[in-house]
């Protein structure tokens, strides 16, 4: 190639190149609208308007953050599903204090002409001057607003029952414009506006009622003498002591002497740790059980390892764990399946290590969250409310340390609550 070509060649390309970087360099930064602090600042306070709105039942302007009446009419329903419900217990402004701060910052682009960020916060609450505490995460999606500065775009509880009944349990925050859907956005308040009406007592009363008529009809046989021969006495109130022991702590102390306690939040399958993670309250009470001195099932209820091929299901799925335990006839502990109610005595139904599990659906068959009952709080005249410790993950909102079970309900918008009577165990 001649060099006048050559240098023709050269110069073109240099040329297209200039271009090029002029293009990149005019183009927005990512994210370029978004001035970090007070996206930040925004999240926060809007995270701590329902937290007092919600445990302090003060007023509420949710429309201050946003300019999307549905994102307001949701946030408020939530706040007044809780409230109507007769909220979380009342706190002392002396002694109550929330910490709200960042936990995740993360931009985002989208589309031709915009961009937003997705902000997790966390909350910490403080009773008592610290003796009970409480965390919780949110999930934010900040973007700019017409005529200037920022606004919420959308804003979610992690993991609440709220937000499965009325989003739909495949629901993820990170979409800015959910909220600019108006057939979406009507369809979610629709659901939303209905539970409401028909409030979030009855629904607990007729989901407690429809519970106890089940459990009545099941169950009903008494053990037979050669059963009872056969059985042993647990000590439940070892099962009480290990929960309350490691429900904080990550991981917890295996119950199982020479094999090491698998948490379960950190993955979903043993043989492949990329797989989507999972919860662990149900390991969690099978552990508490064997501590309490129940005998494994090497059929139906064991654990000998972590990889799937070394434990059954039942040792940490919630309802196959519920069916081996009400139904069980061989080795293994055995119990009654009964239907639990906040305006019973219920230290006189149940006992310290018993099981409590919830549910954020009222119409559903798949339960969500096992417990260990470890004590009774005096809320009423002749009402003992049962207090219960579990974990789900590493994460202090997962963790359940005595809580009442009420608090248990309405923090993570559970629906239902049953208890199994744990009675004994086979050899």
């Amino acid at each position: 190639m001649p060099i006048k070509t050559q240098t023709s060649v050269r110069a073109m390309l240099l040329a297209a190149l200039i271009v090029l970087m002029t293009i990149i360099s005019a183009a927005p930064a990512y994210a370029s609208g978004i001035d970090e602090e007070e996206a930040k600042a925004l999240a926060v306070a809007m995270t701590e308007e329902y937290i007092y709105a919600t445990r302090k039942n003060r007023p509420h302007d949710f429309s201050q953050f946003t300019s999307i009446d549905y994102l307001v009419e949701y946030v408020d329903s939530i706040v007044a599903e809780i409230q109507e419900s007769g909220g979380l217990p009342s706190v002392n402004d002396d002694t109550f204090k929330v910490t709200v701060s960042v936990a995740e910052y993360k931009n985002q682009e989208y589309h031709d002409y915009g961009d937003y960020v997705r902000i997790m916060v966390h909350s910490y609450e403080e009773e008592n001057g610290g003796t009970s505490s409480f965390g919780d995460y949110y999930y934010v999606i900040v973007a700019e607003k017409e005529g200037g500065g920022l606004e919420i775009r959308d804003w979610s509880l992690d993991n609440n029952g709220y937000e499965y009944r009325f989003r739909g349990k495949d629901y993820v925050c990170f979409d800015p414009d959910y909220w600019l859907d108006e057939d979406n956005a009507k369809e979610v308040l629709a659901r939303a506006r209905k539970e409401r009406e028909i409030g979030l007592k009855t629904i607990w009363e007729q989901a407690q009622n429809n519970l106890m008529t089940q459990y009545s009809r099941e169950n009903t046989e008494q053990p037979s003498i050669m059963e009872e021969s056969s059985s042993i006495t647990l000590n439940k109130d070892l099962i009480a002591w290990w929960a309350t022991q490691n429900c904080t702590k990550n991981p917890p102390t295996s119950a199982i002497p020479g094999v090491d306690y698998c948490d379960f939040s950190q993955w979903n399958d043993y043989d492949d740790p990329t797989a989507p993670k999972n919860w662990d309250c149900t390991n969690f009470a099978s552990h508490a059980l064997i501590y309490g001195g129940a005998i494994m099932n090497s059929d139906s209820w064991y654990y000998y390892g972590a990889s799937s091929s070394q434990r059954s299901t039942s040792w940490s799925d919630v309802d196959k764990f519920y069916n081996f335990l009400v139904n069980n006839k061989s080795t293994g502990p055995y119990g009654k399946a009964l239907a639990y109610s906040d305006s019973l005595d219920n230290s006189l139904l149940f006992d310290e290590g018993d099981i409590i599990q919830f549910d954020i659906d009222y119409d559903d068959s798949d339960w969500t969250h096992t417990t260990i009952l470890t004590g009774f709080s005096m809320t009423g005249t002749n009402t003992n409310e049962a207090t219960v410790s579990g974990r789900s993950s590493t994460r202090s909102e997962d963790q359940q340390d005595d809580s009442r079970v009420s608090v248990v309900k309405q923090k993570r918008g559970y629906t239902r609550v049953r208890a199994i009577k744990i009675l004994g165990c086979r050899k």
